[in-house]
């Protein structure tokens, strides 16, 4: 069996350098992301509306969802109404077709009443 022997690499300086830098901007990054958890808890208590201004938000939000209620409300009715005045015009089509109906028979009955006479 062969041995594979495996020989001490040495990186050149430049790489030196670019892994020295990689590593000083991966402390900085650590240092910034320990800072900024830190300062979370305050950065929370500081967007934290206080109770006068919830109470404010819910007494709008209060006051949307009656409008809300009341705008459905009004859908419905016009709804409602739309499907009223749907009907009548559906019995005004139904009546106009009968009576179309009843002309064209009776066209037809005096054309065929001219061409006995005729």
């Amino acid at each position: 069996m062969k041995s594979t022997r495996f020989e001490e690499v040495t990186a050149p300086a430049v790489w030196t350098d670019v892994l020295e830098n990689v590593y000083a901007a991966i402390r900085t990054a650590e240092v910034d992301a320990a800072a900024r958890e830190s300062a979370l808890p305050q950065t929370i208590a500081g967007v934290r509306p206080d109770l006068e201004e919830q109470t404010t938000w819910q007494e709008c939000f209060g006051r949307l969802a009656q409008r809300l209620e009341r705008w459905q409300e009004e859908v419905q009715t016009a709804q409602r109404r739309v499907w009223e005045i749907d009907a009548h015009l559906q019995a005004g089509e139904d009546a106009l077709r009968n009576w179309s109906a009843a002309l064209e028979a009776n066209r037809q009955k005096l054309a065929k009443y001219v061409a006995d006479r005729v």
